[in-house]
């Protein structure tokens, strides 16, 4: 009897030894596991927070040249003292205030290109688009005096040129005709019809809600516009609503784009802080562009969701206090479903431009042709 019980007493310890060898082998491995996921989630932590870093950093240097040439034109400018009388600005009340005017700021009157005598500025007080009699011609233009080309690079400034005069080759109502590319005075020259009416920005502005069918109208032209463009292999790449002017066209609004040929290019950032090129905002930039990728034909879906979504509802479809937020906004940022701003818009729109502003460029639509047989109707 006391064997058996010996016995039984052995055999339960080490029944238990192993027991407990098994239970500690498996919580080693258990360990073993955690430590390797916790590894793991770190790894791709970091990785994920090295992307966004790349990412901001991209941004900042974009968005940073912006703002850069935003203030060395501003730092060019003249002081009050120096300003032509037809330089200063009158207030309600007949108060004399100074136009922020560059300093190389063409004068009215003054003949440039042995052509074209200038006559005021288009747009804003700082534009570089004056408009000028041609004396050739015999009639008035709108001309964009482009600066910097000492700035640019060799192949930015010939690439501009060769794009300006494939602008000459498309013939649209819907788009700006450029009439001639010359250089005089280390200045690009570049005629183009004059176009009465608003910027696309102003005319909503002043119409505010515009009227659905009113605003597929616009939008449909504007599509049309940049699909002419792209027959001639050539993007836009800073559409915005300030770059659409709103004329009138049979007693009813008519959209006609402007800037055709001066999509930003990475050898043009001297001529964009000289001011004769100008980026769009980044509330209307392509993401892809924001982190510094040349402009191609999905930039310009993105542009042309961008100025359907402001037509449609009045805001930007992103925005944010500072180009860099803004930025963030349109790179990280969820779009704001549109029919927030303006309850009557339907779903097939809310998905036009979800589609339209997708991040990546191979979600949008293929191409202009498909964008505007997706538009909806009118009604």
């Amino acid at each position: 009897m006391e064997g058996v019980l010996f016995f039984l007493i052995v055999f339960s310890a080490i029944t238990l030894w192993k027991h407990m060898g098994h239970r500690h082998r498996e919580r080693m491995l258990e360990l073993q596991r955690q430590r390797s996921a916790t590894t793991t989630q770190a790894a791709a932590l970091a990785a994920a927070t090295e992307e966004r870093l790349r990412h901001l950093e991209s941004i900042v240097c974009n968005v940073d040249f912006e703002l850069n040439s935003k203030l060395n034109r501003l730092a060019s400018h003249q002081p009050p003292a120096a300003l032509p009388a037809a330089a200063r600005m009158a207030t309600a009340g007949g108060e004399a205030l100074p136009a922020a005017v560059p300093a190389n700021a063409l004068a009215s009157g003054q003949r440039v290109g042995g052509r074209f005598v200038i006559g005021r500025t288009l747009g804003r007080p700082d534009s570089s688009v004056y408009l000028a009699r041609d004396e050739v011609l015999g009639e008035s233009v709108a001309l964009r005096v482009i600066d910097g080309l000492t700035l640019a690079s060799g192949e930015g400034v010939e690439r501009l040129r060769a794009d300006l005069l494939v602008t000459r080759s498309i013939s649209h109502p819907n788009v700006v005709s450029v009439l001639d590319v010359g250089e005089a005075g280390g200045r690009l020259l570049v005629p183009m019809a004059f176009v009465a009416g608003k910027t696309l920005e102003q005319h909503v502005a002043d119409h505010r809600p515009l009227p659905l069918a009113a605003a597929r109208q616009l939008i449909d032209e504007v599509a049309a516009a940049l699909a002419a463009a792209h027959a001639q292999q050539l993007v836009h790449g800073g559409l915005e609503p300030a770059s659409v002017i709103v004329s009138q066209s049979g007693g009813r609004p008519c959209a006609v784009v402007v800037d055709l040929g001066l999509a930003f290019a990475p050898g043009r950032r001297g001529l964009i802080a000289a001011g004769g090129v100008r980026s769009s905002s980044a509330a209307y930039r392509a993401p892809e562009c924001i982190d510094g990728a040349e402009a191609s034909g999905a930039s310009d879906v993105y542009g042309l969701g961008a100025v359907a979504y402001y037509c449609l509802t009045g805001e930007p479809p992103f925005a944010g206090a500072t180009p860099i937020a803004a930025s963030l906004a349109a790179t990280t940022g969820a779009l704001r479903p549109p029919e927030e701003l303006r309850a009557e818009l339907s779903p097939h729109w809310s998905a036009w431009l979800t589609r339209a502003l997708a991040k990546r460029p191979d979600d949008r639509f293929a191409d202009l042709a498909e964008a505007r047989g997706a538009l909806p109707g009118p009604g």
